[in-house]
Protein backbone atom coordinates (compact mmCIF):
# COMPACT_ATOMS: atom_id res chain seq x y z
CA UNK A 1 0.00 0.00 0.00
CA UNK A 2 1.53 3.39 -1.08
CA UNK A 3 1.25 6.61 0.59
CA UNK A 4 0.88 9.88 -1.81
CA UNK A 5 4.04 12.08 -1.19
CA UNK A 6 4.09 15.74 -1.59
CA UNK A 7 6.47 14.83 -4.70
CA UNK A 8 3.86 12.75 -6.01
CA UNK A 9 0.95 15.47 -5.37
CA UNK A 10 3.49 18.45 -7.03
CA UNK A 11 4.31 16.35 -9.89
CA UNK A 12 0.34 15.34 -10.45
CA UNK A 13 -0.34 18.99 -10.16
CA UNK A 14 2.12 20.01 -12.55
CA UNK A 15 0.96 17.27 -14.99
CA UNK A 16 -2.07 18.17 -14.76
CA UNK A 17 -1.78 21.98 -15.26
CA UNK A 18 0.11 21.36 -18.11
CA UNK A 19 -2.86 19.36 -20.01
CA UNK A 20 -0.45 16.30 -20.09
CA UNK A 21 -1.56 12.85 -20.29
CA UNK A 22 0.68 10.19 -18.45
CA UNK A 23 2.17 8.85 -21.04
CA UNK A 24 3.11 12.56 -22.33
CA UNK A 25 4.93 13.48 -18.92
CA UNK A 26 6.26 9.20 -19.36
CA UNK A 27 7.76 9.76 -22.74
CA UNK A 28 9.33 13.49 -22.04
CA UNK A 29 11.38 12.22 -18.74
CA UNK A 30 11.83 9.12 -20.48
CA UNK A 31 10.32 6.68 -18.02
CA UNK A 32 7.14 3.82 -18.60
CA UNK A 33 3.53 5.01 -17.44
CA UNK A 34 3.99 2.44 -15.12
CA UNK A 35 6.87 4.34 -13.58
CA UNK A 36 5.55 7.83 -13.41
CA UNK A 37 2.25 6.51 -12.03
CA UNK A 38 4.36 4.70 -8.95
CA UNK A 39 6.33 7.89 -8.93
CA UNK A 40 2.81 9.70 -8.08
CA UNK A 41 1.32 7.88 -5.62
CA UNK A 42 4.52 7.14 -3.60
CA UNK A 43 5.39 3.77 -4.79
CA UNK A 44 8.92 4.33 -6.47
CA UNK A 45 11.12 7.30 -5.32
CA UNK A 46 12.24 9.78 -8.21
CA UNK A 47 15.35 9.15 -9.40
CA UNK A 48 17.47 12.61 -9.21
CA UNK A 49 18.20 12.87 -12.97
CA UNK A 50 14.64 12.72 -13.78
CA UNK A 51 13.67 15.94 -11.63
CA UNK A 52 16.19 17.81 -14.06
CA UNK A 53 14.96 16.35 -16.69
CA UNK A 54 11.08 17.73 -15.69
CA UNK A 55 12.66 21.30 -14.90
CA UNK A 56 14.58 21.20 -17.95
CA UNK A 57 11.23 19.65 -19.86
CA UNK A 58 8.66 22.20 -18.58
CA UNK A 59 11.37 25.25 -18.24
CA UNK A 60 10.48 25.79 -14.66
CA UNK A 61 12.37 28.08 -13.00
CA UNK A 62 13.23 29.71 -9.50
CA UNK A 63 11.19 28.69 -6.62
CA UNK A 64 8.88 26.10 -8.30
CA UNK A 65 11.90 24.52 -9.22
CA UNK A 66 13.59 24.70 -6.00
CA UNK A 67 10.40 23.24 -4.25
CA UNK A 68 10.39 20.47 -6.76
CA UNK A 69 14.09 19.46 -5.76
CA UNK A 70 13.34 19.74 -1.97
CA UNK A 71 9.89 17.67 -2.85
CA UNK A 72 11.55 14.83 -4.16
CA UNK A 73 14.75 15.12 -1.18
CA UNK A 74 12.17 14.64 1.03
CA UNK A 75 10.42 11.72 -0.53
CA UNK A 76 14.01 9.82 -0.48
CA UNK A 77 13.92 9.95 3.18
CA UNK A 78 11.01 7.85 2.60
CA UNK A 79 11.77 4.11 3.13
CA UNK A 80 9.01 1.69 2.78
CA UNK A 81 9.22 -1.96 3.06
CA UNK A 82 7.13 -4.72 3.35
CA UNK A 83 7.20 -6.50 6.92
CA UNK A 84 5.86 -9.73 8.00
CA UNK A 85 3.14 -9.07 11.14
CA UNK A 86 5.56 -11.20 13.29
CA UNK A 87 8.48 -8.77 12.73
CA UNK A 88 6.84 -5.62 12.89
CA UNK A 89 7.67 -5.15 16.19
CA UNK A 90 11.42 -5.92 15.81
CA UNK A 91 11.41 -3.34 12.86
CA UNK A 92 9.59 -0.68 14.57
CA UNK A 93 12.18 -0.94 17.63
CA UNK A 94 15.26 -1.04 14.82
CA UNK A 95 13.62 2.24 13.00
CA UNK A 96 13.23 4.26 16.26
CA UNK A 97 16.54 3.46 17.66
CA UNK A 98 18.64 3.37 14.63
CA UNK A 99 19.66 6.95 14.32
CA UNK A 100 20.65 6.76 18.08
CA UNK A 101 23.25 4.06 17.95
CA UNK A 102 26.66 4.66 18.10
CA UNK A 103 28.99 3.37 15.11
CA UNK A 104 29.96 0.53 16.49
CA UNK A 105 26.83 -0.83 17.38
CA UNK A 106 25.65 -0.06 14.03
CA UNK A 107 28.27 -2.27 12.46
CA UNK A 108 27.77 -5.15 15.12
CA UNK A 109 24.17 -4.98 14.16
CA UNK A 110 24.85 -4.67 10.26
CA UNK A 111 27.54 -7.89 10.58
CA UNK A 112 24.75 -9.63 12.38
CA UNK A 113 22.57 -9.57 9.65
CA UNK A 114 24.73 -10.04 6.88
CA UNK A 115 26.02 -13.72 8.69
CA UNK A 116 24.60 -16.82 6.27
Amino acid sequence: MSKLTEFGKGLRKLRIERGDKMKDMADAIGVSVSFLSAIETGAKSVPMEKVETLITYYDIKGQQASQLHSLAAKSKAIVRIKVRPESRQLVTAFARKVKDLSPSKRHAILQILEEE
